[in-house]
């Protein structure tokens, strides 16, 4: 874990925020606000956080219908490689997770004054723009929300 944490902290560092950093395309919305404009520090995290999600992407795409086999056999019938490959698969979601929160805290004490008590969803729109609205009553809706992709 720590040298994943010191990889994170030097893929982050190594991003040119005025270089290839993939803008939201989400437009602003009626019911959202804007609360200010993400700085060139959490653009950075941000193009990480993206990266990630789409290795994801790609990750799960590979190997979900193999786990999904494995749930159908009992732990002693299980392969060695599918074992393995059901850990480091799940070690990546975790990892992934962590990078989002990483992300979210990272704009929550950035625009702290702003959000500070808020009970509103925080998401990303174009033109950088840190952006407010009502919450979302379903799950996948507020998390569409919240990654703008």
């Amino acid at each position: 874990m720590q040298q994943y944490l010191k990889d994170l902290l030097l893929k982050i560092e190594a991003v040119d925020p005025s270089n290839g950093v993939p803008e939201p395309e989400r437009e602003v919305k009626g019911d959202e606000k804007v609360v200010g404009v993400m700085p060139d520090k959490l653009k950075r995290i941000y193009a990480v956080f993206c990266a990630s999600c789409d290795d994801m992407r790609e990750r799960c795409d590979r190997v979900h219908d193999r786990l999904e086999e494995m749930t159908t056999k009992s732990p002693a019938e299980a392969k060695p490689e599918d074992l393995e490959i059901a850990r480091s698969h799940t070690i990546a979601h975790k990892r992934h997770e962590l990078l989002a929160d990483i992300f979210w805290q990272a704009v929550d004490e950035t625009f702290a004054e702003q959000l500070v008590l808020s009970k509103e969803t925080v998401g990303i729109r174009k033109g950088w723009q840190v952006v407010t609205a009502p919450p979302r009553n379903s799950r996948r809706g507020v998390i569409g929300f919240l990654l703008g992709l």
